[in-house]
């Protein structure tokens, strides 16, 4: 959204607060700024706090690349307080000294051209875009093309909620009256005649059927997700506006790991459909609302295809719950744990001729039932020689379920009876289950990475180095043939 801001406007107001400094979001909206080619203004904001300090936000801002006018740059900085209504008359010159500075021009008598910068359903007017007009003048019944879709201009409405007959360029103002919803970005443009919008109707109805060939299908998606041992969490967003859509999809597509994941099955605008219901059964996912309202049909059929439905009002809380649930997604790790060893004195018979091995714990405990592994010291080594179970553990004439250490037992073993001499060694071993979470399975996927990108830098080291020494070696020889 910062970086559709940035392509849209000819000048940006970058406001940081003078008590916090520079925050990575301003790093990313100085990057888009730049990267768009605009003016910047900076807005000190919070001067009225004690807590302010301007020369290390000018430190900040200059570490990354925004030198300001009283450090010896060419970006103006405004000292402000919004609370305060301290220097925003201030601020509003200096825009309208760079506007002028600029040279800033727009003819508000040819047709208007705008950008979308939001847009969303209503349930009254339908779709409806928020349209920034560029050049030209945008009036009532205007006939447009926008995007992939095309209108008449129904009704302009401001900020204020005021309806307006007519827009000027660098006007504001939401509209209605398309088919169907545009994408933050799309270009508005009005079309002079009937004919003109029928050819362009034409044209984006060829365009829009040749896409349909094209797209991928959620059957092909659930396939590919098939195809990898890495796990998806299938989600399908309904949103209030497609600005609110792309925030959540950044958000999601940010959390994942080489272990889980989330897949967006689909993402619109508009209230909970059916359809939409019916395309989270098939994924076999879940439905993720934010602002969006469900209708009593669609909430019944979730019921009957156990669909869930998840409601928010904040961002930060669908991360939060996704995250929760990816991680108990992930598979724990079986990590073999050595109970205790007993040190083998013999092999000896019970009153009714079954056999046991006795001995004395030295270390640990045994408790029945686990795993069993026996070893043998050979040439300084320890060597496993077998593996079992155990089937039971007797202390002197009584039959217990936990023996520790130092006490002496007899253990009844199934699969290495007849193979134990004295001397030998037998661990008891079982399969303790750790659970994962997303930050350990993270950091490990760091620790790869880095581990991959040192190896790849060795190898090219080497190469270089065996490189450089065969042409050693070739100067050498030729210096010899001299």
């Amino acid at each position: 959204m910062r970086s559709r801001g940035a392509k849209t406007a000819d000048i940006v107001v970058l406001v940081v607060a003078a008590d916090d400094g520079v925050k990575p979001q301003t790093i990313e909206a100085i990057s888009h700024a730049k990267e768009a080619g605009a003016t910047i203004i900076v807005a000190a904001n919070k001067i009225d706090k004690d807590s302010a300090n301007l020369e290390k936000l000018k430190g900040e801002l200059s570490e990354n690349h925004i030198q300001v006018e009283s450090w010896g740059g060419t970006i103006p900085m405004v000292e402000v307080s919004a609370l305060k209504n301290i220097g925003i008359d201030d601020l509003i010159d200096m825009i309208l000294l760079q506007a002028e500075m600029l040279e800033l021009t727009a003819n508000p008598k040819r047709l208007a051209v705008g950008t979308v910068v939001e847009a969303h359903l209503d349930p009254g007017m339908g779709p409806v875009a928020t349209v920034l007009v560029n050049t030209g003048t945008m009036k009532l019944r205007d006939r447009f093309i926008l995007g992939s879709t095309w209108g008449k201009v129904k009704v302009m409405i401001d900020e204020n909620g005021k309806r307006l007959k007519e827009v000027p360029p660098s006007g504001a103002v939401q509209i209605a009256g398309m088919a169907d919803l545009p994408v933050p970005g799309d270009i508005f443009q009005v079309v002079g005649t009937e004919k003109e919008l029928k050819k362009k109707k034409i044209e984006l109805e060829e365009l829009k059927h040749a896409e349909k060939k094209t797209n991928t299908g959620i059957s092909d998606i659930l396939s590919k997700i098939g195809e990898t041992s890495k796990k998806y969490l299938n989600i399908v967003i309904k949103a209030d506006t497609i600005g609110s859509i792309e925030a959540i999809e950044q958000s999601l597509n940010s959390i994942g790991n080489s272990e889980v994941d989330v897949k967006i099955v689909s993402s619109s605008a508009g209230a909970i459909s059916e359809s939409d219901i019916m395309t989270a059964s098939a994924a076999k996912g879940i439905l993720v609302a934010f602002h969006s309202s469900v209708s009593n049909s669609a909430k019944q059929l979730a019921e009957k295809e156990h669909v869930e439905i998840l409601s928010y009002k904040i961002i930060y809380n669908i991360l939060e719950d996704i995250e929760s649930r990816l991680e108990l997604m992930l598979v724990p790790d079986i990590v073999e744990k050595i109970t205790g060893t007993l040190d083998v004195k013999g092999v000896f018979y019970t009153k009714g001729k079954r056999k046991i091995i006795g001995g004395k714990v030295s270390k640990g405990y045994f408790e029945h039932p686990c795993e069993l592994r026996f070893t043998r010291r050979v040439e300084g080594k320890i060597i496993t020689q077998g593996e079992g179970k155990l089937t039971g553990i007797q202390h002197f004439e009584e039959k217990v379920k936990r023996i520790e250490s130092p006490q002496e037992c007899g253990l009844n073993i199934e699969g290495f009876m007849d193979e134990v001499l004295e001397g030998d060694f037998i661990e008891g071993v079982i399969q303790e289950t750790i659970p994962k979470t997303m930050q350990s399975v993270q950091i490990a996927d760091a620790k790869k990475a880095a581990e991959k990108k040192s190896a790849a830098k060795k190898a090219k080291a080497e190469k270089e180095a065996t490189k450089e020494s065969k042409e050693m070696a070739e100067l050498e020889r030729a210096e010899t043939l001299k």
